[in-house]
């Protein structure tokens, strides 16, 4: 895994959006980010992405965009992300689908 495509959300509806044609060079991949019911707003997500951020590279920290998600199916997914990386247009790889 070592590429990404920005995400593109289609703005006119809430369908998933469809994925760029410009590659972009990521580190890391992430398949799948799941917390239960329960536990959503409670940053348990956040804080496994920022975990994995701190240790993922020995002695560096990999920035938002070292990391490409799998396309997320669902508007909750696509809306974590979108809070997450601070940007509408995320990074996502293309193979498995969250």
């Amino acid at each position: 895994m070592n590429e990404g495509y920005r995400f593109l959300p289609d703005q006119s509806t809430d369908d998933v959006g469809c994925v760029g044609e410009e590659v972009v060079p990521v580190k890391c991949g992430v398949s799948r980010i799941w917390t239960t019911k329960k536990q959503r707003n409670q940053n348990v997500a956040k804080n496994l992405l920022q975990t994995m951020r701190m240790n993922f590279i020995p002695g560096k920290v990999l920035g938002i965009d070292d990391i490409a998600f799998a396309m997320p199916l669902f508007m909750d997914g696509r809306r974590f992300l979108q809070r997450y990386c601070k940007r509408k247009d995320f990074l996502v790889y293309t193979g498995l689908a969250i």
